[in-house]
């Protein structure tokens, strides 16, 4: 009897645990179904807009690097770190801080003659980079620096020039506040041609870019011989930082009602 009992109530039990779950179940898959009714009954509008804003930068970054080749490794080596030291004698006399004097890349490589029908040694081949940060473009002493680099150092070379703005705050704001106003128009406008108002925001999303236009060009000092005037012209560094392009991109989504 004490048998029979147990069993009826294990049997109550898995009733009862299979009608909760399947109550469950059904109460999720209600409330999921009228999440998803309220939102695709939600009549809303996507609009997208972005906004250009053109600024001189205000600094400029230089690569450059320097180069020696020895047959011993500690000569090629010692010439380049006494470029290197000349380098960072002259930007510091000149007004450069020492944290915009930064080394990108130093290497010891040899090279081998492969003319010859076998591989024979040929020297070694020190370099050492550096990027510096110039925070005056516009100065007299950045271009002024420049010269006196290519001019005082051997095996001086200027791999790339880029330029930046600083502090962006100001124009990205600018930009961003612009996007807004054009998207809002745009929704305003199309809601208006279709006889409806517009309403709350529900999403939104921002995008930002920057990029220089046009791409910037240093010439480095150099010498022409010049016939008409029976002599060797000295033609100086020119810097044109042209103009930077910062984006901003917005993309809005409103409700929209009858």
């Amino acid at each position: 009897m004490e048998k029979l009992r147990n069993h009826v109530w294990l049997i109550v039990l898995a009733i009862a645990l299979v009608i909760s779950s399947y109550v469950l179940s059904t109460s999720h898959m209600r409330i999921t179904g009228d999440m998803y009714n309220n939102m695709s009954d939600r009549n809303t509008i996507t609009v997208q807009w972005e906004w250009k804003v053109f600024v001189e930068p205000d600094i400029m970054y230089v690569d450059l690097w320097v180069e020696s080749q020895s047959k011993r490794s500690q000569d090629a080596q010692q010439e380049v770190d006494e470029s290197i030291a000349t380098i960072k004698d002259i930007l510091l006399t000149d007004g450069v801080v020492a944290k915009d004097i930064q080394s990108t890349n130093i290497s010891l490589q040899t090279n081998y003659n492969r003319d010859s029908w076998k591989r024979e040694f040929d020297w070694y081949i020190a370099t050492h980079s550096l990027r510096i940060i110039f925070r005056d473009v516009y100065a007299t002493w950045t271009t002024q620096t420049i010269d006196r680099l290519t001019t005082n150092v051997d095996w001086l070379m200027i791999q790339n020039v880029s330029f930046d703005l600083e502090d962006k705050t100001e124009a990205f704001s600018s930009a961003r506040t612009h996007a807004v106003q054009k998207a809002k128009q745009k929704a305003q406008e199309l809601t208006k041609e279709t006889w409806m108002s517009l309403g709350r925001v529900v999403t939104l999303n921002e995008w930002y870019g920057y990029s220089p236009i046009p791409n910037p060009m240093v010439n480095t000092y150099s010498q022409s011989f010049d016939s008409s005037m029976w002599g060797w012209v000295e033609v100086w560094t020119s810097i044109s930082a042209g103009q930077l392009q910062l984006v901003r991109t917005v993309n809005i989504t409103y409700e929209i009602k009858e």
